[in-house]
């Protein structure tokens, strides 16, 4: 599915049974992510720091100064958060984590 579509789209995007079953609901379960997330010994669930900068970087070269961007999906926030510091308008959409660790909702 393109972003056109994705955008355009009118109904909301329903799970399947197996992508339903991750307990996104347990804090245990959002903080072993949050960890795994912000971990620099691979780039399982988000790439390590100095990739996140690299790709920012190239991200920061197709946008207009001032550009407002949106984070689908974003995780804890780690692309965002290093294109705020750039002076980009950013804006997070992500349902899956209903427990947000404090570190998180502090960015905002």
């Amino acid at each position: 599915m393109d972003i056109s579509t994705l955008i355009s789209s009118s109904g909301r995007l329903q799970l399947s049974a197996a992508e339903s079953k991750i307990p996104w609901e347990e804090l245990a379960f959002s903080q072993r992510m949050l960890e795994n997330h912000l971990s620099q010994d691979d780039d399982w669930a988000s790439r390590r720091q100095i990739v996140i900068e690299q790709q920012v970087g190239w991200i920061a070269r197709q946008l207009l100064v001032g550009a407002r961007t949106l984070d689908i999906g974003c995780g804890p926030g780690l692309y965002t958060h290093l294109l705020a510091e750039r002076g980009y308008c950013c804006h997070e959409r992500c349902n899956s984590d209903p427990h947000p660790t404090p570190e998180i909702r502090s960015r905002g």
